[in-house]
């Protein structure tokens, strides 16, 4: 299988600039979300958090504490453990929400 499609929806962000929760939906061969799609959305969701930090426009200024529009990093999984304790149904999930929390953020 492949994944076809992926839509993210923030679901909140009140709490802090580290922390969000996202709603997700996968079109995998027209499946939601299934056990062996997991891995693949707990490895980008660091990267949710950290395009926070970006300015939404290119030409606004870039407080101190934040990332220039154009700033390209680089986030390797140097290790990648889940334990999944109910896996998910064969046939897929149709909305899977994530819940993301960084202690810190830098560079």
């Amino acid at each position: 299988m492949f994944l076809r499609a992926a839509s993210v929806y923030l679901a909140s962000r009140n709490q802090s600039d580290t922390f969000a929760a996202h709603w997700h939906f996968i079109n995998a061969t027209h499946v939601g979300p299934a056990t062996w799609t997991l891995g693949y959305l707990i490895d980008v969701a660091p990267a949710l958090i950290v395009e926070g930090y970006r300015p939404k426009d290119a030409n606004a200024p870039v407080p101190g504490n934040r990332f220039t529009f154009d700033k390209i990093l680089w986030m390797p999984t140097l290790s990648l453990s889940l334990d999944v304790k109910k896996p998910l149904p064969q046939e897929g999930e149709g909305w899977l929400r994530i819940r993301i929390a960084a202690k810190v953020i830098q560079n």
